[in-house]
């Protein structure tokens, strides 16, 4: 097994983290998140195809393709794994105590939110489908069968994200605060919010958004040990496959959503090709501010708005040339990466990485506000599609931006970063 090391090292690392970290251990952390998602994104697909246990399409991947690929994951995860083990120390020898939020959720406020929040998101809905009901209910089972809505409606998309997260963070701290039928109820609606229109991923957002709150807002301390943290392992597997068997168009069985799954990241195999295809040039940089200046401005108002990024410039002309024009796709961190700074870039990616991490392990200890709590758990539901897209994918970045506005303006409060 050519990435059996990957794994070990994986492994070794997260059982470190618990070891060292002992009483300030966090679970699905955000470091590991990062493990996991690396795991997910590069080592999976290559693990399975070198087993033969199944196809993907890292398959149709040349051998000189996938030994560089390889190359640069070792020059990343190796980085990666020896600097979040110098964090574990780090941060176990600072005074981190956790703060719990100073105020609870009114009723009041949760109702306002909750019915704001439903308003928004089924009224925006029904404009983006030109309130045609039947179209309506089929895009929140079917999202994927009307992609060609995707043209011109980034602002509308972007103000749906926003209240669905709030609604989800509102509702899952007030059913801590108060368990009744009554908040279960919000917690549920917003929790279903979040699936329908949605993608499989989200049912993992959800699950982060949920143990994270539960243990912020736990009056009690929780004791996580190696069989707790074993039963997550298994619910967390067992939620993204059996979300592949729902979501799925076919008759799904456990092994072909396996497959589904792994055949769905497909950011291993893009990411071969682009580190055999491209080296760094400052052109690339102009593509990425460009991008970041231009992404926000609504095509309504700048007819001649370009399409802006990586993927749209150089990637999807030469892979994926048969796609629509507004089609996304996502080529993972070290595509964007290579395009940047070369073979640098593993190092330096790991480092801007781990010093992430670092900063919001100190801030889900520190933050007392549902602004700044909000925002942080946030920023470690979007890991998994940072290892996807890379640091500074502009649709990313102003995703980020326009959660940390929306949540200062609804929940009232400044953001300290």
């Amino acid at each position: 097994m050519q990435v059996i090391d990957l794994i070990i090292v994986s492994i070794f690392v997260l059982i470190l983290e618990k070891i060292i970290l002992k009483e300030k251990y966090i679970l699905l952390s955000p470091f590991t998140l990062t493990i996991l998602s690396f795991l997910f994104v590069y080592v999976m697909p290559l693990f399975l195809m070198f087993s033969g246990y199944t196809e993907n399409i890292i398959s149709n991947s040349t051998p000189s393709e996938i030994s560089k690929l390889l190359l640069y994951i070792r020059l990343f995860f190796y980085p990666l794994s020896i600097f979040s083990i110098l964090s574990f120390v780090k941060i176990k020898k600072m005074n981190l105590i956790k703060k719990r939020p100073k105020s609870t959720l009114r009723k009041e406020f949760v109702l306002f939110i909750s019915i704001l929040s439903i308003t928004v998101i089924i009224v925006t809905q029904l404009i983006i489908v030109g309130f045609n009901l039947p179209i309506f209910f089929d895009k929140l089972i079917n999202p994927r069968l009307y992609t060609y809505f995707k043209e011109g409606i980034g602002p509308l998309t972007y103000l749906v994200e926003i209240f669905k997260k709030l609604f989800l963070f509102v509702s899952i701290i007030y059913f801590h605060q108060k368990k009744s039928v009554f908040s279960l109820s919000l917690m549920s609606i917003a929790g279903l919010l979040n699936i329908l229109g949605g993608t499989k991923t989200n049912i993992i957002v959800i699950l982060i958004f949920y143990l994270l709150i539960w243990q912020k807002f736990s009056i009690r301390p929780i004791k996580i040990n190696f069989s707790k943290i074993s039963r997550y392992g298994i619910i967390l597997s067992s939620t993204l496959i059996i979300a592949f068997m729902i979501m799925s168009t076919t008759n799904e069985t456990i092994k072909s959503s396996i497959n589904s799954i792994f055949t769905y990241s497909q950011e291993a195999y893009y990411s071969s090709k682009v580190l055999s295809d491209f080296e760094p040039e400052f052109d690339h940089v102009k593509t990425l501010l460009e991008g970041f200046i231009f992404t926000p401005i609504p095509r309504a108002i700048y007819e001649g708005k370009n399409y802006y990024g990586f993927y749209s410039n150089y990637w999807r002309p030469i892979y994926q040339p048969n796609t629509v024009i507004y089609h996304s796709s996502t080529y993972g961190i070290l595509a964007e990466g290579q395009m940047i700074l070369g073979i640098f870039s593993t190092l330096i990616y790991s480092l801007i990485f781990v010093g992430m991490l670092q900063k919001i392990y100190r801030k889900y200890y520190s933050s007392n506000n549902l602004t700044s709590i909000f925002f942080w758990f946030f920023l470690i539901s979007q890991i998994y599609f940072i290892m996807r897209v890379g640091f500074f994918e502009s649709t990313l970045l102003w995703s980020i931006i326009l959660h940390y506005l929306g949540a200062r303006f609804l929940l009232n409060q400044k953001i300290k970063l």
